[in-house]
């Protein structure tokens, strides 16, 4: 597998996707959708670390290439990622908190279950 820190930005939003929907799909299953949920946030929260360390470690890095997500069928509407040294900078302060936060709730969480 190639750890670009494009690929790893990818896996981090993927990760976010899919623990928002396992939150959604067991919904009636407080202890998996704690586990899944917080579980995927806290790993996308690693893997998009990961990306922004990658990409402010290249000395002279000026931006990553354009990746498209989403192709719109409207003319000049496209949704694009592509990190530049600004956008590293605040998925590492976003990606970490996000990591922190989740691992937290995992154990938060667990004093609400049958509320």
């Amino acid at each position: 597998m190639n750890f670009d820190p494009t690929t790893l930005l990818l896996t981090s939003l993927c990760g976010y996707a899919a623990g928002a929907t396992a939150g959604l799909l067991f919904v009636r299953h407080q202890r998996l959708t704690n586990l899944f949920s917080f579980g995927a946030a806290a790993l996308a929260g690693i893997f998009g670390t990961a990306s922004a360390i990658m990409f402010l470690a290249v000395p002279g890095a000026e931006s990553a290439p354009v990746v498209e997500l989403l192709a719109s069928s409207i003319p000049g509407m496209h949704l694009e990622v592509q990190l530049d040294p600004l956008g590293a900078f605040f998925l590492l302060i976003v990606s970490l908190l996000g990591f922190t936060l989740s691992v937290y709730s995992i154990g938060y969480a667990r004093g609400f279950f049958g509320r």
